[in-house]
């Protein structure tokens, strides 16, 4: 049985089409990889013959994607309830389905290949006689991250996917999870194994299969994409890769890198000699050879009637600063092409580093990053939501479903914290901010816990009047 025909099956819809977009997924995959079988492998004629060459690579299609990931989700991103109680319950949920590896990595591979996923899902739970959910202490809710090449988009409104098929494997069996929304407006989600790996030829084990219902009207996944517009097909649902439109300035890339390393290969010293020059005959009558025969620098030419004995060095100038500055030119249109502005790559020893200089407020890409975090902050927001509702449905645990969930991404790179710091501080002073407000916007507190702060260091006895009050005092 073909995928397609089983997602017919359980929609009931006969004339179902997938949305696909495997081609350019595929050469996005390539260029991520950092060999693109069709470039990255050539041949030259020598005049003889074709010679085979492998192309060497920079690898700058991933490198981008790392970079992108690392300023959109890192170490100091973080997700907030403003409950301290809930606030514990989502960091273990979080902390035991390695969340924010997942965030990083799922977010690198969804800006290389235009999409990726987050799905919610409940492992261990049981299920009463009458078809019900039970709750039990070992039931645990599972964040995973499936990468473009294991989504199938069946449904989306407003660009946005609604109803989705996820695939997983693993060295025997194929896991396909279908979210569908049924009459009702809650999502079911419908789950197959199938033997072997090939989507157009399921052998599924019909006694596998089950529907979890999640009762839920919200989706449990979120299908992520760069909050940049798809102008390869403007109709349809899935994104494009970071670097779609900078191919032709990868392949440039390669191709100086490439020639770079050649020059290196190509100019080393050679010193051509003639045969006769290449031994000396001692007063015995003995040959000796005049150079280590060892050494490759020295290529001694065969006999020649008609020439004198020589020795030729044939040794090149190496060119070097011409090499470099080409890929520095190409590196400069590569960052812009992706979003960072200019000049974010420098060449340098035959390395790439990356900038890491304070990126002002109304640079190209600080406005990009921002543009990113727009759907970065959707999904996680989503996501979480499912947790939570997840948590409180199917396990022993509570969060307080009316939290305020916040978001809040590291802009260390972006503004000068403890400058803005100095400045909230002015405003407290001037009674244009309150304490507050100052305590919440610094501590990760709502408004009510902050206060509730104040008010307890308020009516405590303080030993040393010079003391300042905390909210003036911290470091960070």
């Amino acid at each position: 049985m073909k995928l397609i025909e089983l997602l017919r099956q359980i929609t009931g819809n006969d004339s179902l089409v997938l949305y696909e977009n495997d081609a350019y997924v595929d050469q996005w995959l390539e260029w991520y990889t950092g060999k693109v079988k069709k470039f990255h492998s050539y041949k030259v004629y020598n005049g003889r013959r074709e010679v085979a060459f492998e192309r060497f690579s920079l690898g700058m299609a991933k490198k981008v994607c790392e970079d992108w990931a690392n300023l959109l989700v890192n170490e100091k991103t973080d997700i907030t309830l403003g409950d301290e109680a809930s606030q514990n319950v989502l960091n273990e949920v979080l902390r035991n389905c390695s969340f924010w590896r997942k965030a990083n990595e799922g977010v690198e591979k969804t800006f290389a290949l235009g999409q990726g996923a987050w799905v919610v899902s409940v492992k261990n739970i049981e299920v009463d006689p009458s078809g019900g959910i039970k709750k039990n202490d070992v039931a645990k809710v599972d964040v995973s991250f499936v990468n473009a090449k294991n989504i199938k988009p069946i449904t989306y409104e407003d660009d946005r996917v609604t109803e989705c098929a996820f695939i997983s494997r693993d060295s025997r069996y194929t896991y396909i999870a279908v979210h569908l929304r049924g009459a009702d407006g809650t999502y079911d989600v419908h789950n197959f194994v199938a033997e072997g790996d090939n989507l157009d030829s399921l052998n599924v084990f019909a006694e596998r299969a089950f529907v979890f219902h999640t009762h839920d009207t919200e989706p449990w996944f979120y299908v992520l994409k760069p909050n940049i517009a798809n102008n390869i097909n403007i109709n349809s649902p899935f994104g494009i890769s970071i670097f779609a439109n900078a191919i032709d300035t990868l392949k440039e890339i390669d191709i100086v890198y490439d020639s770079y390393q050649n020059e290196f290969v190509l100019g080393k010293k050679r010193v051509f000699v003639s045969v006769d020059s290449s031994y000396i005959e001692l007063s015995s009558g003995e040959q000796r050879e005049t150079f280590d025969s060892n050494d490759v620098a020295f290529y001694v030419l065969p006999h020649d009637e008609t020439s004198n004995p020589f020795i030729s060095d044939n040794t090149q100038t190496l060119r070097v600063a011409d090499h470099q500055l080409a890929l520095q030119d190409q590196l400069n249109l590569l960052s812009y092409a992706c979003g960072f502005g200019t000049e974010h790559y420098k060449f340098n020893a035959g390395g790439v580093a990356t900038a890491t200089q304070i990126i002002s407020e109304n640079s190209d890409m600080f406005r990009n990053i921002k543009k990113h975090e727009i759907l970065i902050e959707d999904a996680l927001v989503t996501i979480v939501r499912a947790i939570i509702y997840a948590v409180n449905t199917f396990t022993m645990q509570r969060i307080n479903a009316g939290t305020n969930i916040e978001v809040k991404f590291d802009d260390s790179i972006i503004e000068d914290k403890q400058a803005e710091k100095t400045s909230d501080r002015l405003d407290v002073s001037m009674g244009v901010m309150s304490k507050a407000e100052y305590r919440a916007k610094w501590y990760n507190e709502d408004i009510d816990t902050a206060q509730a702060k104040i008010d307890e260091m308020s009516s405590m006895t303080i030993s040393d009047p010079g003391e300042e009050p905390p909210f003036e005092n911290d470091e960070g």
